[in-house]
């Protein structure tokens, strides 16, 4: 008589459960490192789990891990903007179906305004664990009052944020690309 090998998913329910959350996190865009950290599912289920999903492979190369990304004045904003409504969202979901729940909000937001959407659901789960290791918190703007994300070890006594007093070069690129192809507007 063979021995008895454990299953490895104890219930069916939370296989189903994970099978989901992989799914929508291969839909919002996340690295396949990424969710291997979340769901119990081996690497090769969700290499074909996947292709079924977006019918081509994972993208490859580092998780992107940067903290000083979320502090460039452009990226600061739609951070503050996702840790805002991350912060808002309320229940009885666990932290990963909130994340899924706030990049949604997040997407549609930056839609309905017609912005890019510039922080992926990959960058977003990064920048929670900044949070919770201490490596970054909101401060308040002096100006607008506005909660944005800053290193928590900075000396933050009147912050102002990119939106009160963005950087002098914001616009000069779009600006000069503009120039570049029509040197003279007036001109036919």
């Amino acid at each position: 008589m063979p021995a008895y090998k454990p299953l490895r998913y104890p219930s069916i329910l939370k296989e189903i459960k994970d099978l989901q959350r992989a799914v929508e996190l291969i839909r919002l865009g996340a690295r396949l490192q990424m969710i291997e950290a979340i769901v119990d599912i081996s690497h090769q289920r969700l290499l074909r789990l996947h292709h079924e999903v977006c019918d081509h492979g994972p993208s490859k190369g580092l998780l992107p891990f940067s903290s000083e990304w979320h502090i460039l004045w452009r990226n600061r904003i739609h951070s503050s903007v996702w840790m805002s409504i991350y912060n808002k969202l309320t229940g009885d979901e666990d932290d990963i179906e909130r994340m899924i729940r706030a990049h949604r909000m997040y997407e549609e937001r930056c839609l309905c305004c017609g912005a890019p959407i510039v922080l992926s659901i990959t960058r977003a789960w990064n920048m929670l664990s900044l949070f919770r290791s201490g490596t970054f918190d909101l401060k308040a703007c002096a100006q607008c009052q506005g909660e944005f994300v800053v290193y928590r070890m900075d000396l933050n006594d009147g912050f102002v944020c990119g939106i009160c007093n963005p950087p002098s070069r914001v616009g000069k690129t779009k600006l000069n690309t503009a120039s570049r192809m029509n040197p003279n507007p007036d001109r036919r």
